[in-house]
């Protein structure tokens, strides 16, 4: 009998499903060292699911960007700089420094201002009249580019820039885009503005890294101007616009640290496009010891190619640097084992530990899952804050009143894991005692949870978010 006959498809099958079950599991097994528990349960699904599983990990586990990125990006990485921090930092923060030096390949970088914009309110109108006024430089990467209200408000001023014969691109993510129709990249190129989808989802050719999103969020304006923080576009972060607004902080920013971002973005733009780009030269800033000078600053970039891993060996650094107070403002807090254990020794150490987390996300199943960590993280003495509605999608990490990360990335697996992410690192005692200050107000409107109010929940409330976090790795 011919074993591999069309008449005996049955077998075949089998074999074919058990040498590809095979392959899968050895491309897991070296391809997936650093996380055991997903390794383990890709190889659980490969065998339990023949074939069915094969086709799920090819889909959603393997990491083709990175692959990808390595092509495409052979020359991307700038070289290491002498450290320039000494003395203009405490001192044990310096091996928080360097970390993010070695980690990122960028150094410090001074002679900054930066500005805390609140809400839709606040950001988009400087947005908008940044702009306005740009003469020869306008890249927007953003993951949601609503086209509702404040959406067609920056469209048009997109449109009279192209006017002026700006050179502008914009990047929106594949899948963030679709949280809107018609489309915004429909839109951008009626009016003939440049602008490219990161990874957008196709079925032919088929999409094999759908999980995978650009959840980076900045604005560049001419080299001298940046904005960058987690804030989309839309009225969705106009407090008064939406029935389901979401509150949210972005950031303006001046100074040396439009290089970095630039090429941030540029790496992006050529990842999706190809077309290299180059950052219009802002003029040099003199130096002078004043408050700007002080303020150090350096980006961190992170996702699922070469740069993987990046912020979150700069969230364990910064927990494990904290002598007295740590901070953290999240709207999903999912945090990977390594993260659990370093706030809960960093709080049993003596160091104060603040979580200040929304009472209910826009994602019901990532509530649940954060809530199965709460009584574990209150027995070390982590002080959770729950602010009320409306959901709070701001975030930031600040360290001993001198230190804060900022950026685009949530405490979680997906954020940390698969998605592509923006964070800026700030040494500034001025400016970070502004940030703890907004964030007591915050705490003062939030309630405190105790550990006697987890213990009332109820079985089923226990059992359903003991089951959500099986799915953490995932959200």
């Amino acid at each position: 009998m011919n074993l591999f006959s069309w008449t005996d498809q049955p077998l075949w099958l089998l074999l074919v499903s058990l040498l590809l079950a095979v392959y899968a599991v050895a491309h897991i097994l070296l391809s997936k060292r650093d996380h055991p528990a997903a390794s383990l349960g890709w190889i659980m699904m490969v065998i339990l699911l023949p074939l069915m599983g094969v086709m799920i990990y090819g889909w959603l586990g393997v990491n083709r960007v990175e692959r990808r990125a390595k092509i495409l990006r052979p020359t991307w990485k700038p070289p290491r700089e002498a450290p320039r921090f000494k003395g203009k930092i405490s001192s044990h923060l310096y091996a928080l420094a360097e970390l993010g030096r070695h980690s990122g390949h960028r150094s410090l970088t001074d002679n900054h201002s930066i500005e805390l914009l609140h809400n839709g309110e606040q950001a988009y109108p400087a947005m908008l009249a940044a702009i306005a006024s740009a003469q020869q430089q306008i890249w927007l990467s953003t993951y949601i580019f609503d086209t509702d209200r404040a959406g067609h408000q920056f469209i048009a001023a997109l449109a009279k820039a192209q006017s002026r014969n700006v050179q502008i691109r914009v990047l929106v993510d594949g899948v963030g885009e679709l949280y809107s129709w018609p489309r915004v990249s429909r839109l951008l190129r009626q009016h003939a503005i440049p602008c490219a989808r990161f990874l957008p989802l196709r079925i032919y050719p088929f999409t094999v890294y759908s999980n995978l999103r650009n959840h980076r969020k900045m604005l560049l304006i001419d080299g001298e101007l940046a904005f960058f923080g987690g804030m989309n576009i839309g009225d969705r972060h106009v407090l008064a616009a939406h029935k389901h607004s979401a509150r949210d902080v972005h950031f303006a920013l001046r100074g040396q640290l439009l290089e970095q971002l630039g090429q941030v973005f540029a790496r992006d733009w050529h990842f999706v496009t190809d077309e290299t780009l180059e950052l219009v030269k802002s003029a040099p800033q003199p130096q002078s010891e004043n408050a700007a000078s002080k303020l150090l600053a350096r980006v961190i970039a992170d996702g699922p190619d070469k740069d993987l891993d990046r912020l979150r060996m700069i969230i364990l650094g910064a927990i494990r640097t904290a002598e007295q107070q740590l901070l953290i403002m999240t709207p999903y807090f999912i945090p990977a084992d390594e993260i659990i254990s370093a706030l809960k020794t960093a709080a049993l150490s003596g160091v104060r530990v603040d979580l200040l987390l929304p009472e209910r996300s826009n994602i019901f199943i990532a509530d649940w899952a954060s809530r199965a960590l709460w009584s574990s993280l209150l027995e070390a003495g982590i002080h959770i804050h729950l602010q009320p509605p409306p959901f709070t999608h701001g975030k930031w990490l600040l360290v001993d009143s001198e230190y804060a990360l900022l950026g685009s990335a949530n405490i979680d697996e997906r954020s940390l894991r698969l998605n592509y992410e923006l964070g800026v690192e700030l040494y500034n005692a001025d400016f970070v005692s502004h940030l703890q200050a907004q964030s007591q107000a915050m705490m003062q409107a939030s309630r405190e949870l105790d550990q006697q109010a987890v213990e009332q929940w109820s079985l089923p409330t226990r059992l359903r978010n003991a089951s959500a976090w099986l799915a953490a790795p995932y959200l």
